[in-house]
């Protein structure tokens, strides 16, 4: 029997080869696949994190499974909780920007997902204190793709809080964060193609700008505003 075939037998080869054939045949359930994910293989527990996306119970197994010691493993499954919705997921997706932030394709896992593009992943990083070493090249990156994903959107609203957001605490202090932000926003809105509305909100972030002296800074205030009908 092929459930017996990937409990037991010895050659992680043919035990991915009966988690396949179980999927093909519409026999798995969650307790295959949360077996799978804890198994001693790491290309059985990497095929078992995409397939969790398929049984929301084993969720709270799949946030383990950002701490795989295999990256290929702990990739899958921060690419994978992309596919769920909700606050829940946001405090996994901030732990993996918070410790694999510096590779580029977890950066991309995260970012891809809508909760890895949301405000309260953004918040929560801020409240975590990963941006405060604004000298970080992972942290200056992932702001300034952050916000060009926002300005590509053309999503006002969140445009203007970014802009707050930039101009506020710690943040205000880190002109390499401010930069890359504010650049992220004005290349994402040009890359659009389409320019955003006069929100009352964005006006008012842009003008607490007026002063400020660093020419990259006002560079990219001035390119945003530009881009504003």
């Amino acid at each position: 029997e092929i459930r017996k075939l990937f409990a037991y037998h010895a050659d992680p080869v043919i035990r991915l080869h009966a988690l396949y054939a179980l999927e093909g045949m519409k026999s798995l359930d969650r307790d295959i696949v949360k077996r799978a994910m804890k198994d001693r293989d790491p290309g059985i527990r990497e095929t078992a994190m995409m397939l969790s996306e398929k049984f929301p119970e084993n969720l709270p197994a799949l946030m383990e499974g950002i701490n795989d010691s295999v990256a290929r493993v702990a990739f899958q499954a921060a690419l994978s909780l992309g596919e769920f919705d909700g606050q829940q997921i946001i405090p996994a997706l901030a732990k993996v920007i918070m410790t694999r932030g510096e590779d580029e394709w977890f950066k991309i896992a995260v970012l891809s997902s809508e909760a890895g593009t949301s405000l309260s992943l953004l918040q929560m990083l801020i409240k975590q204190g990963y941006f405060l070493d604004g000298s970080k090249k992972q942290s200056t990156s992932f702001m300034k793709d952050f916000c060009f994903i926002a300005g590509k959107a053309n999503r006002e609203k969140e445009i203007g809080t970014l802009l707050e957001m930039l101009n506020a605490g710690d943040m205000k202090n880190i002109k390499g964060l401010q930069v890359a932000g504010l650049t992220g926003i004005a290349d994402g809105i040009k890359k659009s193609g389409n320019r955003i509305s006069r929100d009352p909100q964005i006006i008012a972030a842009l003008d607490k700008f007026k002063d400020e002296g660093d020419e990259k800074i006002k560079s990219a205030i001035a390119e945003i505003a530009k881009n504003i009908h």
